[in-house]
């Protein structure tokens, strides 16, 4: 069994806050569809392909709010049980000390709603990066074909 330092552990709580913000840029495609100038394209593929990224990017932009919504039920969950001030000497603030308050970091690993909060916010942050590999193949995909 591996067992981590409660230093250790504040590291690891900052790294899944860590997961950014997704922004597209799409300003071409958006006037290509909107315009009716996508009947001009006659690939076949490379129409399906510009549809199926529209829809892929939404489906990862519904991921990716959803994991902000679960990244706020993480947060509200650790600030009735765990120094934030010590999670946050990972980031911009750089605390040199932890927090004063003698909390045990530990018994977060025994309560079922922090099981049931991390595996969820995980769940979601696993389906996200499965979203942007598939929006990344059908960019290479179209690329392809723009080749041709």
């Amino acid at each position: 069994m591996r067992t981590f330092s409660k230093k250790n552990m504040d590291s690891l709580i900052f790294q899944v806050f860590e997961n950014g913000n997704i922004h597209f840029s799409e300003n071409a495609l958006l006037e290509l569809i909107q315009s009716g100038k996508l009947q001009y394209i006659k690939n076949d593929k490379l129409k399906n392909l510009i549809f199926e990224w529209t829809q892929q990017k939404t489906s990862a932009i519904n991921i990716n709010d959803a994991v902000h919504e679960k990244n706020k039920y993480l947060i509200n969950y650790l600030y009735k049980k765990y120094p934030i001030k010590n999670i946050d000497a990972y980031g911009s603030l750089n605390w040199q000390e932890p927090s004063v308050l003698k909390i045990n970091k530990l018994l977060i690993f025994g309560e079922i709603e922090f099981e049931n909060i991390l595996d969820d916010y995980l769940f979601n942050t696993i389906s996200f990066i499965k979203s942007q590999k598939i929006l990344q193949d059908i960019i290479e995909q179209i690329v392809v074909e723009t080749e041709l």
